[in-house]
């Protein structure tokens, strides 16, 4: 029996209109959970900042904590921060400290706003996991090592409001290069694709710690695309930058752009990119090692990289925290692509962010 077994259906005190609320936060998610209490019909008395550097933000005033009467604090306290950065359990225990006394999580004001706030990462109703409980199980099942398994044990627990202290976890390995992936390679050289290089620190991250044949950097948003080529540059790294997206089949996608690491493929972006499939771009080529962050488009990806991962079975590092749902489904895709590999979990940043999935060939 594991963890999975004991999880009960998920219970939230919805947040009603004609409400007050405070909003911990002033980034772009903690303006958006304001936004969206406005849309309800919610009030937002204020937004909170430990050292404030403005008084208002979108209208609303900004207060420190020792701003705040006995009432203030009685308030529903939403946490409007959601990041890599920021551990959520030290972003509690401060409210706490505080003498906040009704703390709603992100995934708590999410599970009531969803259509307001729309895609956030992995950010979705806990109850979404608990529907998929066999899809969980059977992924527990097929990870290699007791490291992974308890990764995504605590990942869902976290995720479900019952390991809040998971959020400060993260994983001694390194990301991508690590003891999973390098030594297999033995100093040969290798072939490297890189889907979402943004800067093209991967490469010359892997450039440090093994031996690169040549690499292919995709990276469609313009402004990444022109930092990752001087980097590639400057440090004369055998990579080749291609401005194109990966994806599934050859088109035109709508992209979001701009916005550095968070660039990505929106049917509501403005920017029109090209994608292209790995087995086309290659046809046939060897490539060694495919890492893959492409900001929820992984699992698109691989489908269009099935012929190359049968035929050369490249180590394969994929994020898993973009979509909720990833979890399960690209594990189950690797597996359903080739089921003689070995596959890992990993986290490697705060808050269940940056969390990797490793597959390697037998």
């Amino acid at each position: 029996m594991n963890l999975f077994d004991n999880l009960l259906p998920y219970h939230f005190t919805k947040i009603s209109a004609q409400q007050s609320v405070w909003v911990f936060g002033v980034g772009t998610f903690g303006r958006s959970v304001a936004q969206a209490c406005l849309s309800r019909g919610i009030e937002v008395k204020g937004f909170i900042q430990t050292e404030p550097a403005a008084s208002h933000c979108l209208g609303i005033q900004v207060r420190s904590w020792n701003e705040l009467s006995r009432a203030d604090l009685s308030m529903p306290l939403i946490i409007g921060i959601f990041n890599r950065d920021t551990p959520l359990d030290g972003l509690v225990k401060l409210a706490q400290r505080a003498g906040a006394e009704n703390i709603v999580m992100p995934w708590d004001f999410y599970t009531q706003a969803k259509n307001e706030l729309g895609w956030r990462f992995w950010l979705s109703d806990p109850n979404l996991l608990r529907s998929h409980m066999t899809d969980l199980k059977w992924a527990y099942d097929r990870f290699e090592d007791q490291i992974s398994r308890t990764c995504l044990e605590r990942v869902v627990n976290f995720r479900s409001g019952l390991d809040i202290e998971y959020a400060s976890y993260i994983d001694q390995d390194n990301q991508y290069f690590n003891d999973l992936t390098i030594p297999r390679f033995n100093g040969k050289p290798l072939n490297f694709l890189d889907g979402g290089a943004f800067d093209g620190g991967s490469l010359k991250m892997l450039h440090g710690v093994s031996n690169v044949r040549q690499a292919w950097l995709f990276e469609p948003d313009s402004d990444n695309y022109i930092e990752m080529t001087k980097a590639v540059g400057k440090d004369n790294l055998p990579g080749y930058c291609i401005p194109v997206g990966l994806s599934d089949r050859y088109g035109l996608l709508n992209f979001n752009g701009g916005h550095g690491e968070s660039a990505r493929i929106d049917e509501q972006g403005a920017i029109g990119i090209t994608t292209v499939t790995i087995d086309d771009f290659l046809s046939g080529q060897k490539v060694d090692f495919i890492k893959l962050d492409v900001e929820g488009f992984e699992a698109s990806v691989l489908k269009g990289a099935r012929a190359t991962i049968t035929k050369h079975k490249p180590v394969i590092a994929a994020s898993c925290y973009h979509n909720p749902t990833d979890l399960w489904a690209l594990p189950h895709l690797i597996h359903q692509i080739d089921n003689s590999y070995r596959l890992y979990l990993r986290q490697h940043e705060f808050n269940s962010f940056d969390l990797v999935l490793y597959a390697v060939p037998e």
